[in-house]
Protein backbone atom coordinates (compact mmCIF):
# COMPACT_ATOMS: atom_id res chain seq x y z
CA UNK A 1 0.00 0.00 0.00
CA UNK A 2 3.14 2.39 0.89
CA UNK A 3 4.39 1.87 -2.70
CA UNK A 4 1.26 2.99 -4.41
CA UNK A 5 0.62 5.81 -2.55
CA UNK A 6 3.90 7.52 -3.38
CA UNK A 7 3.51 6.36 -6.66
CA UNK A 8 0.48 8.07 -6.52
CA UNK A 9 1.97 11.36 -4.77
CA UNK A 10 4.58 11.16 -7.93
CA UNK A 11 2.13 11.17 -10.82
CA UNK A 12 -0.47 14.04 -8.84
CA UNK A 13 3.05 16.24 -8.07
CA UNK A 14 3.42 19.06 -10.77
CA UNK A 15 5.88 18.51 -13.27
CA UNK A 16 8.19 20.86 -14.46
CA UNK A 17 6.64 21.95 -18.23
CA UNK A 18 8.83 21.09 -21.50
CA UNK A 19 11.16 23.25 -22.92
CA UNK A 20 9.89 24.33 -26.80
CA UNK A 21 12.17 23.39 -29.67
CA UNK A 22 14.53 26.17 -30.89
CA UNK A 23 13.79 27.80 -34.32
CA UNK A 24 15.32 25.72 -37.31
CA UNK A 25 18.45 28.03 -38.92
CA UNK A 26 16.85 28.09 -42.21
CA UNK A 27 13.67 29.66 -40.83
CA UNK A 28 15.92 32.30 -39.37
CA UNK A 29 17.67 33.20 -42.14
CA UNK A 30 14.43 33.14 -44.09
CA UNK A 31 13.06 35.51 -41.98
CA UNK A 32 16.11 37.59 -42.02
CA UNK A 33 16.02 37.91 -45.44
CA UNK A 34 12.95 39.28 -45.58
CA UNK A 35 13.84 41.93 -43.66
CA UNK A 36 16.51 43.14 -46.72
CA UNK A 37 19.16 45.84 -45.69
CA UNK A 38 17.79 46.05 -42.15
CA UNK A 39 18.22 42.89 -40.85
CA UNK A 40 19.97 42.11 -37.58
CA UNK A 41 23.63 41.63 -38.43
CA UNK A 42 24.17 39.98 -34.82
CA UNK A 43 21.86 36.91 -35.87
CA UNK A 44 23.36 36.51 -39.55
CA UNK A 45 26.75 36.62 -38.14
CA UNK A 46 25.74 33.52 -35.28
CA UNK A 47 24.42 32.18 -38.61
CA UNK A 48 27.21 32.68 -40.96
CA UNK A 49 29.51 30.84 -37.62
CA UNK A 50 26.65 27.64 -37.23
CA UNK A 51 27.15 24.36 -38.39
CA UNK A 52 25.05 24.38 -41.55
CA UNK A 53 27.42 25.48 -44.41
CA UNK A 54 25.05 26.48 -46.32
CA UNK A 55 23.21 28.77 -44.18
CA UNK A 56 26.30 30.05 -42.93
CA UNK A 57 27.57 30.78 -46.44
CA UNK A 58 23.51 32.47 -46.74
CA UNK A 59 24.01 34.22 -43.97
CA UNK A 60 27.56 35.71 -45.07
CA UNK A 61 25.74 37.00 -48.46
CA UNK A 62 22.92 38.80 -46.65
CA UNK A 63 25.08 39.65 -43.95
CA UNK A 64 26.95 41.96 -47.09
CA UNK A 65 23.33 43.62 -47.82
CA UNK A 66 22.67 45.46 -44.87
CA UNK A 67 23.41 48.46 -44.34
CA UNK A 68 23.89 48.94 -40.14
CA UNK A 69 26.39 50.79 -38.34
CA UNK A 70 27.64 46.92 -37.05
CA UNK A 71 28.05 45.40 -40.40
CA UNK A 72 31.34 46.03 -41.44
CA UNK A 73 32.63 44.67 -38.33
CA UNK A 74 30.42 41.64 -38.46
CA UNK A 75 31.56 41.12 -42.41
CA UNK A 76 35.06 41.31 -41.00
CA UNK A 77 34.13 38.78 -38.22
CA UNK A 78 32.89 36.32 -40.50
CA UNK A 79 35.54 36.72 -42.86
CA UNK A 80 38.48 35.66 -40.13
CA UNK A 81 36.68 33.44 -37.68
CA UNK A 82 33.57 31.62 -39.92
CA UNK A 83 34.38 27.77 -40.05
CA UNK A 84 33.18 27.72 -43.73
CA UNK A 85 34.95 28.80 -47.11
CA UNK A 86 31.93 29.78 -48.62
CA UNK A 87 30.67 32.15 -45.77
CA UNK A 88 34.45 33.80 -45.69
CA UNK A 89 34.23 33.97 -49.33
CA UNK A 90 31.48 35.70 -49.16
CA UNK A 91 32.13 37.93 -46.62
CA UNK A 92 35.53 38.88 -48.19
CA UNK A 93 33.50 39.98 -51.48
CA UNK A 94 31.24 42.41 -49.43
CA UNK A 95 34.35 43.86 -47.94
CA UNK A 96 36.19 43.99 -51.32
CA UNK A 97 33.08 45.87 -53.00
CA UNK A 98 32.81 48.24 -49.60
CA UNK A 99 36.20 49.16 -49.96
CA UNK A 100 36.72 50.30 -46.33
CA UNK A 101 40.65 50.89 -45.20
CA UNK A 102 39.94 49.61 -41.77
CA UNK A 103 40.02 46.00 -43.67
CA UNK A 104 43.26 46.30 -44.41
CA UNK A 105 43.92 44.29 -41.78
CA UNK A 106 41.09 41.49 -42.83
CA UNK A 107 42.77 41.65 -46.19
CA UNK A 108 46.25 40.94 -44.90
CA UNK A 109 44.69 37.70 -42.68
CA UNK A 110 43.04 36.60 -45.92
CA UNK A 111 46.34 36.23 -47.85
CA UNK A 112 47.05 33.47 -45.41
CA UNK A 113 43.46 31.81 -46.23
CA UNK A 114 43.65 27.82 -46.65
CA UNK A 115 41.34 28.44 -49.45
CA UNK A 116 42.61 29.80 -53.09
CA UNK A 117 39.28 31.71 -53.62
CA UNK A 118 39.23 33.77 -49.87
CA UNK A 119 43.08 34.65 -50.75
CA UNK A 120 42.24 35.80 -54.26
CA UNK A 121 39.80 37.65 -52.72
CA UNK A 122 41.89 39.13 -50.08
CA UNK A 123 44.57 40.08 -53.04
CA UNK A 124 41.28 41.80 -54.47
CA UNK A 125 40.57 43.24 -51.53
CA UNK A 126 44.14 44.79 -50.61
CA UNK A 127 44.38 46.39 -54.13
CA UNK A 128 40.94 47.87 -53.12
CA UNK A 129 41.88 49.37 -50.38
CA UNK A 130 45.30 50.83 -51.16
CA UNK A 131 47.34 48.14 -48.99
CA UNK A 132 50.97 48.83 -50.66
CA UNK A 133 52.23 46.84 -47.17
CA UNK A 134 50.91 44.08 -49.28
CA UNK A 135 52.78 43.57 -51.82
CA UNK A 136 55.60 41.80 -50.13
CA UNK A 137 52.77 39.46 -49.33
CA UNK A 138 51.19 38.93 -52.53
CA UNK A 139 54.72 38.50 -54.24
CA UNK A 140 55.14 35.29 -51.66
CA UNK A 141 51.71 34.29 -52.36
CA UNK A 142 52.71 33.58 -55.93
CA UNK A 143 55.98 32.06 -55.18
CA UNK A 144 54.22 29.62 -53.21
CA UNK A 145 51.98 29.10 -55.71
CA UNK A 146 54.05 28.29 -58.51
CA UNK A 147 56.56 25.93 -56.47
CA UNK A 148 53.29 24.12 -55.85
CA UNK A 149 52.47 24.17 -59.34
CA UNK A 150 49.40 25.43 -59.49
CA UNK A 151 50.01 28.95 -60.64
CA UNK A 152 48.50 27.38 -63.99
CA UNK A 153 45.11 26.84 -61.94
CA UNK A 154 44.84 28.75 -59.01
CA UNK A 155 43.23 31.48 -58.61
CA UNK A 156 44.52 33.37 -56.24
CA UNK A 157 48.44 34.51 -59.26
CA UNK A 158 46.10 36.54 -61.50
CA UNK A 159 44.49 37.97 -58.67
CA UNK A 160 47.68 39.19 -56.95
CA UNK A 161 49.20 40.24 -59.91
CA UNK A 162 46.75 42.57 -60.77
CA UNK A 163 46.24 43.78 -57.08
CA UNK A 164 49.87 44.17 -57.71
CA UNK A 165 48.94 46.56 -60.66
CA UNK A 166 46.20 48.21 -58.19
CA UNK A 167 49.30 49.28 -55.90
CA UNK A 168 51.71 50.48 -58.55
CA UNK A 169 54.02 47.98 -56.82
CA UNK A 170 56.55 48.77 -59.71
CA UNK A 171 59.57 47.59 -57.93
CA UNK A 172 57.94 44.61 -57.09
CA UNK A 173 57.68 43.26 -60.96
CA UNK A 174 60.67 41.74 -61.14
CA UNK A 175 60.21 39.44 -58.01
CA UNK A 176 57.02 38.63 -59.33
CA UNK A 177 58.31 37.90 -62.53
CA UNK A 178 61.34 35.70 -61.39
CA UNK A 179 58.80 33.51 -58.71
CA UNK A 180 56.74 32.40 -62.02
CA UNK A 181 59.53 32.29 -64.39
CA UNK A 182 59.53 28.34 -65.67
CA UNK A 183 56.20 27.81 -64.47
CA UNK A 184 53.12 26.87 -66.20
CA UNK A 185 51.10 30.20 -65.82
CA UNK A 186 47.89 29.54 -67.97
CA UNK A 187 45.31 32.84 -67.37
CA UNK A 188 48.51 34.06 -64.70
CA UNK A 189 50.60 34.68 -68.17
CA UNK A 190 48.19 37.72 -69.41
CA UNK A 191 47.92 39.11 -65.81
CA UNK A 192 51.75 39.12 -65.92
CA UNK A 193 51.58 40.55 -69.36
CA UNK A 194 49.75 42.94 -68.27
CA UNK A 195 51.56 44.27 -65.15
CA UNK A 196 54.80 44.17 -67.09
CA UNK A 197 53.85 46.15 -69.73
CA UNK A 198 51.62 48.65 -67.16
CA UNK A 199 54.59 49.51 -64.07
CA UNK A 200 57.90 48.26 -66.25
CA UNK A 201 57.62 51.53 -68.39
CA UNK A 202 57.12 53.89 -65.12
CA UNK A 203 60.34 53.03 -63.70
CA UNK A 204 63.61 54.54 -63.47
CA UNK A 205 66.00 53.59 -66.59
CA UNK A 206 68.50 51.69 -64.93
CA UNK A 207 65.70 50.36 -63.09
CA UNK A 208 63.90 49.38 -66.15
CA UNK A 209 66.91 48.32 -68.33
CA UNK A 210 67.90 45.71 -65.30
CA UNK A 211 63.99 44.46 -65.30
CA UNK A 212 63.76 44.01 -69.29
CA UNK A 213 67.46 42.07 -68.93
CA UNK A 214 65.50 39.11 -66.87
CA UNK A 215 62.43 39.67 -68.96
CA UNK A 216 63.88 39.18 -72.13
CA UNK A 217 64.49 35.94 -71.53
CA UNK A 218 61.37 34.78 -69.83
CA UNK A 219 59.81 31.55 -70.15
CA UNK A 220 56.30 33.42 -71.15
CA UNK A 221 56.24 34.30 -74.56
CA UNK A 222 54.15 37.52 -74.41
CA UNK A 223 56.46 38.77 -71.91
CA UNK A 224 59.90 37.98 -73.74
CA UNK A 225 57.57 40.20 -76.75
CA UNK A 226 57.44 42.62 -74.36
CA UNK A 227 60.76 43.18 -72.86
CA UNK A 228 62.17 43.08 -76.69
CA UNK A 229 60.03 45.87 -78.23
CA UNK A 230 60.35 47.64 -74.75
CA UNK A 231 64.21 47.32 -75.01
CA UNK A 232 64.00 49.06 -78.73
CA UNK A 233 62.21 51.60 -78.04
CA UNK A 234 65.25 52.79 -75.52
CA UNK A 235 67.72 52.77 -77.76
CA UNK A 236 70.13 51.62 -75.52
CA UNK A 237 73.68 49.91 -76.68
CA UNK A 238 74.29 48.21 -73.62
CA UNK A 239 70.66 45.67 -74.17
CA UNK A 240 72.02 45.01 -78.01
CA UNK A 241 73.64 41.74 -76.53
CA UNK A 242 70.83 41.00 -74.55
CA UNK A 243 68.19 40.94 -77.91
CA UNK A 244 70.88 39.62 -79.99
CA UNK A 245 71.06 36.30 -77.95
CA UNK A 246 67.01 35.75 -78.44
CA UNK A 247 67.77 35.17 -82.29
CA UNK A 248 69.28 32.15 -81.95
CA UNK A 249 66.63 30.97 -79.82
CA UNK A 250 63.75 32.33 -80.64
CA UNK A 251 61.26 30.71 -83.36
CA UNK A 252 58.89 32.97 -85.84
CA UNK A 253 57.52 36.09 -85.26
CA UNK A 254 59.30 36.29 -81.74
CA UNK A 255 62.56 35.78 -83.87
CA UNK A 256 61.93 38.16 -86.51
CA UNK A 257 61.01 40.82 -83.59
CA UNK A 258 64.61 39.96 -82.41
CA UNK A 259 65.91 40.69 -85.45
CA UNK A 260 64.03 43.78 -86.19
CA UNK A 261 65.08 45.20 -82.33
CA UNK A 262 68.61 44.76 -82.74
CA UNK A 263 68.47 46.54 -86.24
CA UNK A 264 66.73 49.60 -84.10
CA UNK A 265 69.01 49.38 -80.95
CA UNK A 266 72.06 49.66 -83.14
CA UNK A 267 70.62 52.11 -85.88
CA UNK A 268 71.96 55.38 -85.62
CA UNK A 269 69.52 57.89 -83.73
CA UNK A 270 66.54 58.66 -85.28
CA UNK A 271 66.73 61.96 -88.09
CA UNK A 272 64.93 64.77 -87.78
CA UNK A 273 64.01 65.04 -91.62
CA UNK A 274 60.57 63.95 -92.33
CA UNK A 275 61.14 61.84 -95.46
CA UNK A 276 63.79 60.00 -92.86
CA UNK A 277 61.01 59.55 -90.74
CA UNK A 278 58.46 58.07 -93.30
CA UNK A 279 60.46 55.77 -94.69
CA UNK A 280 61.12 54.26 -91.17
CA UNK A 281 57.31 54.11 -90.65
CA UNK A 282 56.71 52.97 -94.28
CA UNK A 283 58.92 49.65 -93.48
CA UNK A 284 57.49 49.45 -89.83
CA UNK A 285 54.36 49.30 -91.57
CA UNK A 286 55.61 46.96 -93.87
CA UNK A 287 56.77 44.77 -91.26
CA UNK A 288 53.75 44.62 -89.43
CA UNK A 289 51.82 43.81 -92.51
CA UNK A 290 53.79 41.01 -93.77
CA UNK A 291 53.75 39.84 -90.12
CA UNK A 292 50.01 39.75 -90.56
CA UNK A 293 49.87 37.97 -93.11
CA UNK A 294 51.78 35.11 -92.38
CA UNK A 295 49.92 34.48 -89.21
CA UNK A 296 46.23 35.28 -91.11
CA UNK A 297 44.66 32.04 -92.20
CA UNK A 298 43.04 32.20 -95.93
CA UNK A 299 39.79 33.44 -94.26
CA UNK A 300 41.27 36.65 -93.26
CA UNK A 301 43.25 36.82 -96.07
CA UNK A 302 40.30 36.77 -98.81
CA UNK A 303 38.48 39.78 -96.89
CA UNK A 304 41.44 41.89 -96.96
CA UNK A 305 42.05 41.00 -100.97
CA UNK A 306 38.61 40.81 -101.77
CA UNK A 307 37.18 44.05 -99.89
CA UNK A 308 39.03 46.92 -101.89
CA UNK A 309 38.62 45.01 -105.06
CA UNK A 310 34.73 45.04 -104.65
CA UNK A 311 35.11 48.81 -103.76
CA UNK A 312 37.32 49.75 -106.66
CA UNK A 313 34.07 47.05 -108.91
CA UNK A 314 31.37 49.38 -107.44
CA UNK A 315 33.44 52.86 -107.72
CA UNK A 316 33.53 51.77 -111.75
CA UNK A 317 29.90 50.59 -112.38
CA UNK A 318 29.49 53.89 -109.96
CA UNK A 319 31.23 56.14 -112.78
CA UNK A 320 29.71 54.25 -115.84
CA UNK A 321 26.17 54.60 -114.88
CA UNK A 322 26.40 58.55 -113.56
CA UNK A 323 28.17 58.76 -116.91
CA UNK A 324 24.71 57.59 -118.71
CA UNK A 325 22.65 59.27 -116.97
CA UNK A 326 24.71 62.58 -117.58
CA UNK A 327 24.52 61.16 -121.37
CA UNK A 328 20.71 60.92 -121.12
CA UNK A 329 19.59 63.86 -119.19
CA UNK A 330 21.69 65.93 -121.77
CA UNK A 331 19.95 64.42 -124.71
CA UNK A 332 16.56 65.04 -123.27
CA UNK A 333 17.24 68.62 -122.40
CA UNK A 334 18.55 68.98 -126.06
CA UNK A 335 15.04 67.26 -127.35
CA UNK A 336 13.31 69.11 -125.24
CA UNK A 337 14.60 72.23 -126.58
CA UNK A 338 14.00 71.99 -130.07
CA UNK A 339 10.52 70.60 -129.43
CA UNK A 340 9.86 74.11 -127.87
CA UNK A 341 11.34 76.02 -130.81
CA UNK A 342 9.19 74.17 -133.49
CA UNK A 343 6.16 74.66 -131.12
CA UNK A 344 6.88 78.43 -131.32
CA UNK A 345 7.48 78.66 -134.76
CA UNK A 346 11.40 78.96 -134.75
CA UNK A 347 12.06 76.47 -137.44
CA UNK A 348 15.66 76.44 -138.07
CA UNK A 349 16.66 78.01 -141.87
CA UNK A 350 13.17 80.25 -142.44
CA UNK A 351 14.18 82.94 -141.25
CA UNK A 352 17.49 82.19 -143.11
CA UNK A 353 15.43 82.04 -146.36
CA UNK A 354 13.90 85.22 -145.01
CA UNK A 355 16.71 87.56 -144.61
CA UNK A 356 17.97 86.08 -147.92
CA UNK A 357 15.06 87.24 -149.88
CA UNK A 358 14.74 90.34 -148.12
CA UNK A 359 18.13 91.09 -148.77
CA UNK A 360 17.95 89.74 -152.86
CA UNK A 361 15.11 91.69 -153.90
CA UNK A 362 16.85 95.19 -153.97
CA UNK A 363 20.08 93.71 -155.84
CA UNK A 364 17.58 91.95 -158.28
CA UNK A 365 15.72 95.07 -158.58
CA UNK A 366 18.78 97.34 -159.67
CA UNK A 367 20.02 94.67 -161.42
CA UNK A 368 17.26 94.88 -163.59
CA UNK A 369 17.03 98.31 -164.45
CA UNK A 370 20.54 98.51 -164.99
CA UNK A 371 20.74 95.41 -167.55
CA UNK A 372 17.36 97.64 -168.86
CA UNK A 373 19.12 100.70 -169.61
CA UNK A 374 22.25 99.13 -170.75
CA UNK A 375 20.31 97.10 -173.63
CA UNK A 376 18.42 99.80 -174.51
CA UNK A 377 21.90 101.36 -175.03
CA UNK A 378 24.08 98.76 -176.10
CA UNK A 379 21.01 98.13 -178.93
CA UNK A 380 21.29 102.12 -180.27
CA UNK A 381 25.57 101.75 -180.19
CA UNK A 382 24.94 98.46 -181.93
CA UNK A 383 22.99 99.96 -184.67
CA UNK A 384 25.24 103.31 -185.14
CA UNK A 385 28.28 100.40 -185.57
CA UNK A 386 26.74 98.11 -187.50
CA UNK A 387 26.17 101.17 -190.07
CA UNK A 388 28.97 102.58 -189.86
CA UNK A 389 30.76 99.53 -190.68
CA UNK A 390 28.46 98.61 -193.28
CA UNK A 391 29.95 101.62 -194.75
CA UNK A 392 33.57 100.99 -194.97
CA UNK A 393 33.01 97.37 -195.15
CA UNK A 394 31.54 97.93 -198.71
CA UNK A 395 34.22 99.42 -200.97
CA UNK A 396 36.50 96.78 -199.36
CA UNK A 397 34.53 94.00 -200.05
CA UNK A 398 34.26 95.38 -203.85
CA UNK A 399 37.89 95.34 -203.78
CA UNK A 400 38.03 91.62 -202.32
CA UNK A 401 35.25 90.53 -204.82
CA UNK A 402 38.04 91.61 -207.80
CA UNK A 403 40.82 89.93 -206.63
CA UNK A 404 38.70 86.51 -206.06
CA UNK A 405 37.66 86.75 -209.64
CA UNK A 406 40.92 87.12 -210.79
CA UNK A 407 41.79 84.03 -208.92
CA UNK A 408 39.03 82.00 -209.78
CA UNK A 409 40.16 82.55 -213.46
CA UNK A 410 43.80 81.65 -213.14
CA UNK A 411 42.55 78.63 -211.17
CA UNK A 412 40.56 77.88 -213.76
CA UNK A 413 43.69 78.31 -216.08
CA UNK A 414 45.57 76.11 -214.06
CA UNK A 415 42.88 73.20 -214.37
CA UNK A 416 42.63 73.47 -218.05
CA UNK A 417 46.12 73.23 -218.91
CA UNK A 418 46.69 70.63 -216.85
CA UNK A 419 44.10 68.35 -218.46
CA UNK A 420 45.31 69.24 -221.82
CA UNK A 421 48.88 68.88 -222.04
CA UNK A 422 51.85 66.97 -220.69
CA UNK A 423 54.59 69.30 -218.68
CA UNK A 424 57.43 69.87 -221.41
CA UNK A 425 60.33 67.18 -220.63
Amino acid sequence: MGLLAAFAVLALAPQDPTPSPSPRPAAVLAAQEERGDAADAGVLTQLAQGDDEAVAARAAWALGRTKGPDALTALRTVAKDSRHADARLQAMHALTARADADSQLTAVAGLLDADARVRAEAARLAGATKLTAAAKALVAMVGIAAKQGAAATAPDVPAALLALCDLRAADDVLAAAQALDGARLGSAGPALHYLCQELVPTLPRPAQLTTLQSLVAHSEPEVRRFAMTQLASLRDATALPWVQARIAVEQGDLQTLAQQACAVIGAPPPSDDPLVQGKRNARAIAWRAASWWRHSDDTDKAIVVGAPCALLTLVFVGMVLGRRRRAAAAAAAAAGHDEAAYAEGDVPGEATDEAYAEEEAPVDDAADATYADGEVAGDEAYAEGDDQAADATEPAYAEVGADDATSDRATADDDSWTGDAQPPR
